[in-house]
């Protein structure tokens, strides 16, 4: 496996396996590419990360919230949505978990106020989650965002 992500720290070692006590069950959740397999990174600082190869379909829609958020929040972090706005395809690959961690807390009403601004918006995510959950109807704020706590709540450490 090769990975390429914006990381404060660069990444020494990855290990994949089942770290989860036996007891902790996995929960099924669509878009992941290798839903039983834990992956862990160790940075060079000591940094510890979870990695999650997803699906492009679960890509585009993770990728839509944080920019979502990062172009709401230009002027609170200039430099983050600078850096991840602009970026090229292979880091563009990467989602930033700690963003989607603000859209989760953010909830409902923050995600409804953003998707009326722009009704493009709003049809592109819900042709995203049909995409994703192949449904032919899904109530896309309300599943987005428990799709996303159960993607983020999946975490090990």
């Amino acid at each position: 496996m090769v990975f390429e992500a914006p990381c404060p720290s660069s990444i020494s070692r990855i290990k994949c396996g089942q770290f989860r006590p036996p007891w902790h069950g996995r929960p099924k959740i669509p878009g992941l590419l290798v839903p039983d397999v834990d992956i862990i990174g160790a940075g060079f600082d000591g940094t510890i990360y979870q990695l999650t190869i997803v699906t492009d379909k679960a890509l585009r829609l993770l990728r839509f919230l944080e920019n979502l958020y990062l172009k709401e929040n230009k002027y609170n972090a200039p430099d983050l949505v600078q850096t991840r706005l602009n970026e090229s395809p292979p880091q563009a690959r990467a989602i930033d978990g700690n963003v989607l961690k603000i859209v989760l807390d953010l909830g409902q009403s923050w995600l409804k106020m953003r998707l009326q601004e722009s009704k493009n918006d709003e049809q592109m995510l819900e042709e995203m989650m049909r995409a994703l959950f192949d449904a032919s109807s899904v109530s896309a704020v309300e599943t987005v965002l428990s799709y996303l706590k159960n993607l983020l709540d999946c975490v090990v450490l």
